[in-house]
């Protein structure tokens, strides 16, 4: 999962990066799409075409993509993924002819509990306590009283 420090730029203690191998699994964990290159252009507000060098700058720990070179114009990972309506920060951007092939791993922002994870540890006899525990770093789990 991702810290939040990455997304937000803000940190909190129960909020940390861990392991959801879990994720994996999951028939959508890996989605190509495809895009013109005019509407990325567009949406970017740069100049592409088929020679348009592609270079990622920088990776966080959880390998998504923080800051990713498109021509001559660095971009945010965060921003260039709310641009292109991305399913994750972690993808692969290859161009081709006119349009542009994004492979996507996970969906979403990926800070705190990631569904697919929670559901594999579920399905692996994981309790929701151990669940919980595991995406969200020391806290206490209270009971209600009723």
């Amino acid at each position: 999962t991702e810290d939040p420090i990455n997304v937000w730029g803000g940190s909190f203690p129960y909020l940390k990066s861990v392991d959801s191998h879990w994720d994996l699994e999951a028939s959508s964990y890996l989605k190509t799409t495809t895009k013109t290159i005019d509407d990325v252009a567009k949406k970017l507000e740069i100049n592409i075409d088929q020679n348009t060098a592609v270079n990622v700058i920088e990776k966080d720990d959880s390998n998504r993509i923080n800051s990713i070179q498109i021509g001559d114009k660095v971009f945010d990972g965060v921003n260039i993924y709310n641009l292109l309506g991305l399913r994750s920060r972690d993808f692969d951007m290859v161009i081709n002819d006119n349009n542009i092939t994004f492979t996507t791993r996970g969906y979403g922002h990926g800070v705190g509990m990631s569904q697919y994870g929670a559901n594999g540890m579920a399905k692996e006899g994981y309790t929701y306590k151990e669940i919980l525990n595991h995406y969200y770093q020391n806290i206490d789990i209270l009971k209600k009283e009723t």
